[in-house]
């Protein structure tokens, strides 16, 4: 074989290559697209699950709060307890 076919044939095998390689990345493009769509709404779609599901464990840990401060702030009267009132003086620098 002479140079100049070597030549040739490198150039033709090489566009081959490349048409392969873009045929089957084009083939390929849109399965991936798909895939990486529904990989993305179900990690988005269980993120929205969990946080309405500690939202509701929040509002739960939020109304025993209160009802266990309801209940001390009804113990508790002033008028019942002494009061301690204690004077100061404030210094100014």
């Amino acid at each position: 074989m002479s140079f100049s076919n070597k030549r040739i044939l490198g150039t033709i095998g090489g566009l081959v290559i490349a048409f392969l390689a873009i045929s089957l990345f084009i083939k390929i493009l849109p399965v991936l697209l798909v895939a990486g769509v529904t990989i993305w709404g179900v990690f988005k779609i269980t993120k929205w699950f969990e946080n309405k599901s500690s939202r509701k464990m929040q509002t739960n840990k939020k109304d025993k709060i209160s009802e266990e401060f309801s209940s001390i702030d009804e113990e508790f009267a002033y008028n019942k307890d002494n009061v301690v009132d204690v004077d100061y003086t404030e210094i100014r620098k």
